[in-house]
C-alpha cells in the first residue's frame, strides 16, 4: 500500500482532495520500530505527528518507583 491510501484510511485525512492528499503524502516519513522501543519520553519536544500503520504502541507514564501506568494502548489509524 503507497503512503496515499495509507493516509486516505486515516479519518484526519479522509476527505482530502487528491492534490491535498498527495501534498501530505510527500512529506510523510515511513518509519518502522522494533517491539518495545521508545519513540519519546515525555517533556521532549515533539518532532512529528505519528500514525499507526500496523502492530500497536503503548503510552505510559512512570510514577517516583518506577512504576509504569499504561495511558493508552494505540492501534492501526491512531495517531499519537
Amino acid at each position: 500500500m503507497d503512503l496515499r491510501e495509507m493516509l486516505q484510511r486515516m479519518p484526519l485525512f479522509h476527505n482530502l482532495r487528491a492534490d491535498d492528499l498527495q501534498r501530505a503524502a510527500s512529506i510523510a516519513i515511513p518509519r518502522e520500530y522494533r517491539k518495545k522501543t521508545v519513540v519519546f519520553w515525555e517533556g521532549e519536544d515533539r518532532q512529528a505527528v505519528y500514525f499507526i500503520q500496523r502492530g500497536m504502541v503503548k503510552t505510559y507514564k512512570t510514577d517516583e518507583n518506577g512504576n509504569e501506568q499504561i495511558v493508552s494502548l494505540l492501534e492501526p489509524g491512531d495517531l499519537f
